[in-house]
């Protein structure tokens, strides 16, 4: 029964979002939206062949990571499906469930954030979702439904700044306040990597990232190890890798950090070739944050990747 009550909840939910989505595609839908990318990563995804490698993460594997060298290197299909830290990695674990087949290896590379209170997300699934409705079919659990309803005004008032006032700023050769620095669909490259950003400078100041202390959310372990199970059931490895993060935020968080590895180390069959100090930037090597990397340090952190994964999937 309670089941029932969430897919009539959520399906009153979705019913309200295609109606918002109609009218944001009325107003002006931008193909080219860096969101729009996930058709071409689920196209991807659906269409290599297998054994490939699926990358599941938040940005730090968009802005980070050269899929295509892994490809070359290891010999196997590069499919990069991250996006965004704001998804939660619920979302990202269970949409790559349905194209998982035998001799697949999934690489899960999140961030810290998501074994903590963004494991549901911040409600960003509703950015992918407007591109292709039938990734709804992924959520699973009714605070990722909350948190896309907290997201919906700031969803609806980009949406309207991005299809309507700043197409008619434009027109008259004016801008709306400070410049930003914004990617869009063509900026990946067929692996599902942002390179974009690759010509730009770095941020003269990045924030260091703060956790929780001390706190995992018991949700996202057993997510995990839900997922390695049924992987397992179809033949697939799952590979956790941990993500690139800067020297500054690694002592900030060091013991939540270590907190994190060692519940990950009791989820059964998760093959984790490495610890968190093996991930560990300096300052100069970040972008814009402290898990996204400039184009020396996605190149440096590819090769700590290539090399932990001839080993693993050597067995």
């Amino acid at each position: 029964m309670k089941n029932l009550t969430f897919f009539i909840k959520l399906g009153i939910f979705l019913g309200l979002l295609s109606l918002a989505v109609f009218l944001i595609s009325a107003i002006g839908h931008d193909s080219n939206s860096a969101a729009a990318v996930i058709l071409d990563k689920h196209a991807l995804l659906a269409g290599a062949p297998s054994p490939k490698i699926i990358l599941v993460g938040g940005s730090n594997i968009t802005y980070g990571i050269d899929s295509l060298r892994i490809e070359r290197d290891v010999g196997r299909p590069v499919v990069n499906m991250g996006y965004s830290l704001g998804v939660g990695l619920r979302f990202a674990l269970e949409e790559v469930k349905p194209d998982l087949k035998k001799g697949d290896a999934v690489l899960v590379i999140p961030e810290y954030e998501q074994f903590q209170d963004l494991f549901e997300g911040n409600g960003a699934i509703l950015d992918l979702v407007q591109y292709d409705p039938s990734l709804a079919r992924h959520i699973t659990s009714w605070r990722q439904v909350r948190e896309m309803v907290k997201y919906f005004p700031n969803f609806l008032q980009n949406n309207f700044k991005r299809g309507m006032v700043e197409p008619l700023f434009r027109r008259f050769g004016l801008t709306i306040g400070k410049s930003e620095r914004r990617y869009y669909r063509s900026d990946f490259n067929a692996a599902g990597d942002l390179v974009g950003y690759l010509k730009d400078p770095r941020s003269d100041s990045i924030d260091i990232s703060r956790l929780n202390p001390g706190y995992i959310n018991p949700a996202a372990i057993e997510a995990l190890s839900n997922f390695t199970a049924f992987a397992k059931q179809k033949g697939a490895p799952v590979v956790f890798i941990f993500p690139s993060y800067s020297t500054p935020a690694y002592q900030e968080n060091k013991d939540t950090v270590n907190a994190i590895y060692k519940k990950l180390q009791q989820i059964r069959d998760l093959v984790i070739p490495d610890s968190p100090s093996d991930f560990i930037f300096s300052t100069g090597q970040l972008f814009d944050s402290s898990y996204h990397l400039v184009g020396a340090g996605r190149e440096d952190r590819t090769s700590r990747i290539i090399a932990k994964l001839k080993t693993v999937l050597a067995h």
